[in-house]
């Protein structure tokens, strides 16, 4: 007789349970739904042989991953400003190494290497005395058992420095009397440098699964790495840059792109990331100063920064860097135009003084229950404009949006004005 338990969640719960009574086997199986129960069943009595492996690392407690710090009841602190009481609160989140299987086999390694405090009893949940990987991991990630038992040998390793790929070829063979599959996984290791880049120790690079093996079949799995995805594993030496530092480089990259100096807004924005900022970052910045800065002078800064953005989200790093830089070039070298801004300020502090100031009568909406008649003028019936007031009737006159005679701005005209004189 066999004691199994089955872990049918979507979560990664605490299982030290397991340890504590007479269980035989645990078996993790997600959320099969009705039809996925009858492979479950198969499973129990043998006659499907189990090959998955686990994707998140067991830990005997929960909060021995210091991403669990960030979870909390965390309120703003001008909640009582906000009128929406569940967007009062907020959560810290950011992926790093201080997520998920990254943490703890880094923290093994620091451990074992005698790297700072690693092997301290900082951040110690289960463990006896100092931080100890065995006694806070019951689970590692990618660990998984099957009926069968099999033998993986490295073939070889051919890296195309020209295709960015690394092909891994892994020769699987069966050992056991019981037909199976086995998963290949692939890790790339960060070597550590003094000051550089937090990464962590290993990282998945990829895998991949073998069909099934008879007893003493053998299969040669081979599986590509994109060594571009590859590097974000790879630690490269960091500028030492403190925290004042950090934000005058990038107060001198804004001011660089506001000033149309694309020599300098690179040089700023290769010294950021050389530091380590996040290229995103950066392109968020360029982003920003391509409508504030350049905005209505040339339009097309925005949509050129908000592509480099989407670019580098999509390619990663390095080939992300050179949308990036293109579109740094082009806030810088557009003309410029401070009016979308000036309007959005003005804007705000007309609406702080005059809040209270009722929606004119014929722009109201007409269709909830007790809505007043109007006399509402729909402008394609009058050729594209008809005047109409818009604005409360004691801000009929003010003007938010007043164009500069910068670049593509100093032709536009206002469509109320060119009506109006036409008129």
């Amino acid at each position: 007789e066999k004691r199994i338990v089955l872990v049918n969640t979507f979560n990664t719960p605490e299982l030290g349970f397991l340890d504590e009574y007479d269980i035989d086997a645990c078996l993790y199986i997600g959320g099969p739904g009705e039809v996925g129960l009858d492979a479950v069943t198969d499973i129990l009595v043998g006659e499907t042989n189990p090959s998955g492996k686990l994707a998140d690392t067991y830990a005997y407690h929960s909060f021995s991953s210091p991403a669990m710090a960030n979870f909390g009841d965390f309120t703003y602190a001008n909640a009582d400003e906000i009128a929406n009481a569940t967007s009062q609160k907020y959560l810290m989140y950011n992926e790093g190494i201080y997520v998920g299987y990254r943490y703890y086999e880094t923290r093994y390694e620091d451990t074992v290497l005698g790297r700072g405090d690693a092997a301290s009893d900082a951040g110690v949940w289960a463990s006896t005395g100092d931080w100890s990987y065995e006694e806070e991991v019951q689970f590692s990630f990618g660990y998984g058992l099957s009926y069968a038992t099999f033998e993986q040998t490295l073939s070889s390793v051919d890296v195309d420095w020209r295709a960015q790929t690394a092909t891994v070829n892994v020769t699987v063979t069966n050992t056991s009397g019981m037909a199976g599959k086995e998963v290949v996984q692939v890790y790339a290791q960060a070597p550590y440098i003094e000051g550089g880049v937090e990464k962590s120790a290993v990282q998945l690079c990829g895998f991949a699964k073998t069909g099934e093996l008879a007893e003493g079949q053998s299969e040669e799995v081979e599986i590509v790495v994109d060594l571009a995805a590859a590097q974000q594993s790879i630690q490269k030496k960091a500028m030492s840059v403190d925290e004042s530092m950090y934000y005058d480089m990038l107060s001198a990259f804004c001011k660089s792109l506001r000033g149309s100096d694309s020599d300098a807004a690179l040089y700023w924005a290769e010294r950021l990331i050389a530091a380590g900022c996040d290229p995103l970052s950066i392109a968020r910045r360029t982003l920003v100063h391509s409508a504030e800065d350049v905005g209505m002078a040339d339009p097309r800064a925005l949509t050129v920064a908000a592509a480099a953005l989407t670019a580098l989200q999509n390619l990663g790093m390095p080939e992300g860097k050179i949308p990036l830089y293109e579109a740094i070039v082009y806030v810088c070298e557009a003309s410029k135009s401070p009016s979308v801004i000036k309007a959005l300020e003005a804007a705000e502090r007309l609406v702080e003084e005059r809040k209270d100031d009722e929606v004119p009568l014929a722009v109201r909406d007409t269709h909830y229950s007790g809505a007043p008649k109007t006399d509402y003028k729909y402008p394609h019936d009058f050729g594209g404009w008809v005047e109409q007031t818009y604005l409360p009737e004691s801000l009929k006159d003010v003007r938010l949006y007043v164009p500069s005679n910068n670049g593509e701005e100093k032709h536009l005209v206002r469509a109320k004005d060119i009506k109006k004189n036409k008129g």
